[in-house]
């Protein structure tokens, strides 16, 4: 596949499922959000972004397992 400019991505690594959606966690102050995203092409490394995140925004790219973990755990709530 050829590469290509997207305006947004982020690494794969990052990905989790939570509930029926594919999420990354940002940090906010001293606490992390759930956002969940629209995704477009995947390349095996980076996973486009149609929807759900805004350019610039802060993301876990890894171990994001260990966030999920801890939200399940204390059933936080999670952001629209």
């Amino acid at each position: 596949m050829a590469a290509r400019q997207v305006p947004l991505a982020v690494k794969e690594s990052g990905l989790q499922r939570f509930r029926d959606f594919t999420v990354v966690f940002t940090q906010v102050g001293d606490t992390y959000e759930v956002r969940m995203l629209e995704l477009g092409e995947r390349d095996g490394r980076y996973a486009e972004v149609l929807g759900g995140l805004k350019q610039g925004a802060t993301y876990v790219a890894e171990q994001s397992f260990l966030i999920k973990a801890d939200i399940e755990k204390s059933g936080a709530s999670h952001d629209h």
